[in-house]
């Protein structure tokens, strides 16, 4: 790890671009997890296409060194958490055939009811775009449930 530079009274750009570095290895060190989004790969990329323009830093093999160490550090974090993100395993999901409504369909009004504007806990079955219905009941219900929805939400 780079040493902080040892400016003292003029911080020159070459001193910004180590500092600015060393704050970045710290931040690795001590809380990884702040470096784990894309973006903060694209401030080490940055940070590198600065050190590379610079002439006083591009052929510092230690500075160079570290910005790649970080680079790849940070890569490797994102490929892992990535990888886990995929082995989540997912909830199993109840189909909607297999959901019971809390409340009859028939008994609900049409004209919607201080609940229905105040709490909108509204009960739907999504519309079936593959397979079909059980019955007739159940394709009104579904359809019923999604107009009354529509026409009590905007309200």
């Amino acid at each position: 790890m780079l040493k902080s530079s040892n400016c003292k009274n003029y911080h020159s750009y070459r001193c910004l671009l180590i500092d600015y570095l060393s704050v970045l290895q710290k931040l690795n060190e001590i809380i990884p997890s702040v470096l784990d989004t894309p973006q903060k790969i694209g401030l080490a990329t940055l940070l590198q296409k600065q050190i590379k323009g610079y002439n006083d830093l591009k052929d510092d093999k230690q500075v160079v060194g570290d910005i790649e160490e970080l680079q790849n550090c940070i890569i490797r974090r994102l490929a892992e958490r990535a990888e886990n993100a995929r082995n989540i395993v997912k909830k199993e999901t109840i189909p909607d055939d297999k959901l019971k409504p809390p409340d009859d369909v028939w008994c609900l009004s049409v004209m919607p009811e201080e609940d229905d504007l105040l709490y909108q806990t509204i009960f739907l079955k999504g519309n079936k775009a593959k397979g079909g219905y059980n019955d007739l009941d159940h394709y009104l219900e579904i359809q019923y449930r999604l107009y009354r929805k529509d026409c009590i939400v905007p309200l």
